[in-house]
């Protein structure tokens, strides 16, 4: 066990201090703070009892310290659809987040019959063909492909003498 040292302070209070705080201040209960010798003048102070030990003082805890308060989830209440696209919209939106089409009075609760309206078919035909025209695309650039390697392996093969 470390031997320790009462340290005096100017109201009369003598704190006991271990070797560790040699070179820190310390507070007095007072208020007071007080500097604790160095080690090699630490033995100059008188020695404490040994049953008295205080190795710390205690910091109290800062905003560092405290656990984050739990962030609560959204509350989402009445959701309501956007009568143009049908896309679920949050309670108070001015505007569907999907389409953009103001929402004002125009939504309708989630559950009720949605028919599209023609420029939303409009979309989906458009989106379907380009798909489509996509697909075909690459149908024939794999054709190209398939062609131009065929090719390659019929001059390769005529210039090792396989084929005639």
């Amino acid at each position: 066990m470390a031997l320790e040292y009462l340290l005096p302070c100017k109201c009369g209070k003598k704190t006991p201090v271990s070797e560790s705080l040699a070179g820190t201040y310390i507070t007095c209960d007072c208020g007071r703070s007080v500097q604790v010798p160095k080690r090699n003048r630490l033995f100059e102070l008188e020695p404490a009892p040994a049953k008295a030990v205080v190795t710390a003082i205690p910091v109290p805890p800062t905003d560092r310290d405290l656990p984050m308060p739990p962030i609560p989830a959204p509350v989402i209440t009445k959701e309501s659809s956007c009568s143009e696209c049908g896309a679920a919209l949050q309670p108070k939106a001015n505007f569907c987040w999907l389409c953009g089409k103001p929402t004002g009075s125009q939504t309708t609760p989630i559950g009720a019959s949605y028919t599209p309206s023609p420029a939303t078919s409009n979309v989906a035909s458009g989106c379907l063909a380009a798909v489509v025209a996509f697909f075909a695309g690459l149908a024939v650039a794999a054709a190209l492909v398939y062609a131009m390697l065929a090719s390659m392996a019929q001059q390769c093969s005529r210039m090792l003498g396989g084929g005639h």
